[in-house]
């Protein structure tokens, strides 16, 4: 298991200002704990609109977009963030797709990577935050390796004007396509840190469930397969319930030099399990690497 570290003793402090960088609605649900700590003066981010799950509903992009926002506005209201702490990017995920498959076939990087990694710089540099927060390097999830590769290359620009120490950290989402959920990991090197959610905050996070109806069968699903992780659990004598799942939030810090062109699995077809667009396999290698080595460098 990794070793888990204790976080900056002022990291959650009242003087220290936060903004974090999501892929898209519904990746805040995860971290409803840490949002809590940061504090209503919190920033956050969200880089695409949602849209690539209107199918799933029936719906047009246009309005299955318009409920995500809407549902994720209901959340961050419950949290008591402020609506102008909310920046919508609106980036249609299946343009996006559209160009990682372009980019992957042909190598060329289309101009909506340089769109995403200007719009998230500018918006952060104006911002100004002390500590950045956004979804970790896993290879899990080709949007949230985007959204961590906008973070660190905006984070790296601030820190060159900056005249005291800019932190990023990372939160994880899943890998190996949901084998490892919310966790880094057992044998990652790094140092993690962790939360244990209050009463309070354990029982706004499940609160919070009920806003996404956009999202409830994938959530349901989710909740389920944590089920079963918990009693396989048994056989190492640690069984857990969701509750005791969802009480525990997991991160860590980026270094500023990491190498984003390298992944952090030994072999390519572990990243993005299951991943392409009409037909074209979307591999670290083809996409994300290329991004890292020439755009986001």
């Amino acid at each position: 298991m990794a070793q888990v570290h204790a976080y900056p003793a002022n990291l959650f402090g009242k003087d220290n200002s936060h903004m974090i960088i999501f892929a898209h609605q519904d990746d805040e649900l995860p971290n409803a704990g840490l949002i809590q700590r940061m504090g209503s003066d919190v920033k956050i981010l969200w880089i695409t609109n949602g849209d690539g799950t209107a199918k799933d509903l029936n719906e047009s992009l246009t309005v299955h977009a318009g409920r995500r926002e809407a549902e994720t506005r209901a959340a961050m209201h419950l949290l008591n963030i402020p609506a102008e702490n909310l920046i919508f990017l609106r980036y249609s995920e299946l343009d996006l797709y559209e160009a990682y498959a372009s980019l992957a076939k042909t190598g060329v990087i289309p101009p909506i990577f340089a769109c995403i990694r200007e719009e998230v710089t500018e918006h952060l540099l104006a911002i100004e935050p002390e500590t950045v927060w956004t979804q970790a390097y896993q290879g899990g999830h080709i949007e949230h390796d985007l959204a961590h590769l906008a973070a660190h290359y905006a984070t790296n620009q601030q820190r060159k004007s900056a005249k005291k120490p800019i932190r990023l950290f990372e939160l994880p989402a899943y890998e190996f396509f949901f084998a490892i959920p919310l966790r880094f990991k057992p044998w990652r090197k790094q140092p993690i840190h962790e939360i244990w959610l209050t009463s309070s905050e354990l029982a706004k996070k499940h609160e919070m469930f009920d806003l996404y109806p956009t999202q409830r069968p994938l959530l349901e699903t989710f909740k389920k397969l944590i089920s079963i992780y918990g009693k396989l659990n048994t056989l190492r004598l640690r069984p857990f319930d969701f509750n005791d799942f969802a009480r525990r939030e997991e991160f860590s810090e980026v270094s500023a030099d990491q190498d984003h062109r390298v992944s952090s699995h030994r072999f390519d077809a572990l990243n993005y399990i299951f991943e392409r667009y009409e037909g074209t396999p979307l591999r670290f290698s083809t996409t994300t690497s290329r991004l890292a080595a020439s755009l986001f460098n």
